[in-house]
C-alpha cells in the first residue's frame, strides 16, 4: 500500500498513513481519528445498502453510544488520556519542547462522527438507529440541533431552520462536506 490508500479493517474504512504522521506523533495512525466518518462516507458515496454496511453501522452506533473515536483495539501509545494532555502536548510541540506531540484522544468525540452516522443511517434505511441515538448536547449548534430534530420528527419547521443556519458562508471544506451529508439525509427522509 502507499501513503493515502484506503483498506478496509474488518467492518472500517481506514486510509494508509502519511509521512506527516510519522513527524507529528512518531507513529502511524492510519485514520483511525476519522474512522466513523471515513466509513460512513464511504457508505454514502456508494450508496451501499449490503449486510456488511449495515454491520459497518452496527460497530459505529457502539462507538458513539460509548463517545469513541475508534474501537479500543486501535488504542497506541500516542494517545492523549485526554484533551488536556492533547492540547498541553501541542503546545510543548509547537513551543519546540518535544520532537513529537500525543495524538487526540479517543473520547475526543466531534459532531462528524454522528453527522456522517446518520447520513449512512439515512442512506441504508435505518431510521431507528438515528432516533435512538443522541448527540451530546456540547456539540449542537443550531444547524445540527434542527437537523437532528428534522430527522427524528420529519416537520417543516426544523428543516427550514436548518436549511437557514446552513446557507451561512464558510470556508472550510471539512463544513461544507459536513452540510452535504445533512442535505443527503434529508432528501432521504422526504
Amino acid at each position: 500500500m502507499t501513503t493515502g490508500d484506503w483498506y478496509k479493517d474488518e467492518n472500517f474504512w481506514r486510509q494508509w498513513g502519511h509521512d506527516w504522521e510519522l513527524r507529528e506523533y512518531g507513529e502511524h495512525i492510519h485514520g483511525k481519528g476519522d474512522l466513523i466518518p471515513n466509513t460512513c462516507d464511504r457508505i454514502v458515496s456508494q450508496k451501499d445498502t449490503s449486510p456488511q454496511a449495515k454491520q459497518s453501522l452496527d460497530e459505529c452506533e457502539a462507538l458513539l453510544s460509548e463517545h469513541k473515536r475508534w474501537p479500543d483495539r486501535m488504542n497506541q501509545s500516542i494517545d492523549a488520556d485526554n484533551w488536556i494532555q492533547c492540547k498541553l502536548s501541542w503546545l510543548k510541540f509547537k513551543l519546540g519542547k518535544s520532537d513529537t506531540r500525543l495524538y487526540r484522544s479517543q473520547n475526543n468525540i466531534t459532531r462528524d462522527p454522528y453527522i456522517s452516522f446518520y447520513a449512512a443511517c439515512a442512506v441504508n434505511g435505518e431510521w431507528k438507529k438515528i432516533q435512538g441515538s443522541k448527540i451530546p448536547i456540547h456539540l449542537f449548534t443550531p444547524s445540527v440541533w434542527s437537523w437532528k430534530k428534522y430527522l427524528d420528527t420529519g416537520k417543516d419547521k426544523y428543516l427550514k431552520r436548518c436549511r437557514f443556519w446552513n446557507q451561512a458562508p464558510t470556508k472550510h471544506e471539512y463544513v461544507k462536506r459536513l452540510r452535504e451529508l445533512q442535505e443527503i439525509a434529508i432528501q432521504e427522509k422526504m
